[in-house]
């Protein structure tokens, strides 16, 4: 078979990867370049409106990386992590704002992500 590699471990693995590269992305690349060339006041508005798109995406995103790791039942902590992941996306799409304690939960995620996709790919 042509995908006999694709496990449903595989899958999760990658899903994850995607989304540590876009938080990554986010928090790396486009937050600080937004913040860099665009007024002050231009940039908050921008991100505050990116914010909770990009939370309900990432939280989306978190749901599909742990799905794949259900029938397993030997992946609790990372589908505990990823599932935590999501619920602090959720919570800052309805509650946060891009600064203070939103950059430090963002942070936590990134950490917590890094995890399951460091356990994952051993």
């Amino acid at each position: 078979m042509i995908f006999e590699w694709l496990t449903f471990h595989v899958a999760s693995l990658v899903v994850v990867a995607l989304l540590f590269g876009a938080m990554a992305c986010l928090g790396g690349l486009i937050t600080p370049l937004v913040i860099k060339y665009m007024e002050p006041e231009a940039a908050m508005a921008f991100l505050e409106r990116l914010f909770p798109v990009y939370c309900r995406t990432g939280a989306i995103i978190a749901i599909l990386a742990a799905a794949p790791l259900l029938p397993a039942r030997s992946y609790e902590l990372e589908m505990g992590i990823l599932l935590g992941v999501s619920a602090a996306f959720l919570v800052a799409a309805r509650y946060g704002k891009p600064r203070g304690p939103s950059a430090l939960l963002h942070l936590i995620q990134f950490a917590g992500v890094g995890v399951v996709l460091v356990r994952l790919a051993q």
